[in-house]
């Protein structure tokens, strides 16, 4: 995110309930990095690293 000057809106899953519950009630599991990603009205959660790399590379190369 930083190498491609991304700003993402980081949340603290492990020290704040709020966060920990969205990213359980959103994406099905409390499982972290997780990217939420919000496209033409839908939410999509990605978990594994790597797949979020290479979605960052290709959508904010």
């Amino acid at each position: 995110m930083k190498r491609q000057s991304v700003q993402v809106e980081l949340k603290d899953a492990k020290g704040n309930p709020q966060h920990r519950q969205e990213l359980e009630q959103g994406g099905g599991r409390v499982k972290v990095p997780c990217l939420r990603i919000e496209h033409n009205g839908e939410v999509e959660w990605m978990y594994e690293s790597s797949d979020i790399v290479n979605y960052l590379e290709k959508e904010f190369a």
